[in-house]
């Protein structure tokens, strides 16, 4: 069984950069922009989360850049 969310645990640490609606003029898709998250290291790692506005049930993920930038860090309080 599949879980709608379960996209979202794939492990890496990403921070949500915000979203926009493609096309712009009637849109049909909307596409959520992350970036890797490290704690003052700039990164081109990142993550896109494609679905449609009519069924979100369906998305696409779409990683772009160098995930050997992805380090293991430390989950809950130091």
């Amino acid at each position: 069984m599949c879980f709608a969310e379960d996209w979202i645990a794939d492990g890496y640490r990403f921070r949500q950069n915000g979203t926009s609606q493609m096309p712009r003029k009637n849109p049909v898709m909307r596409k959520v922009h992350y970036q890797l998250f490290l704690k003052d290291i700039q990164t081109t790692f990142k993550k896109y989360v494609y679905s449609l506005i009519s069924d979100p049930e369906y998305i696409l993920i779409h990683y772009t850049g160098d995930d050997s930038e992805a380090v293991d860090i430390p989950h809950g309080t130091l």
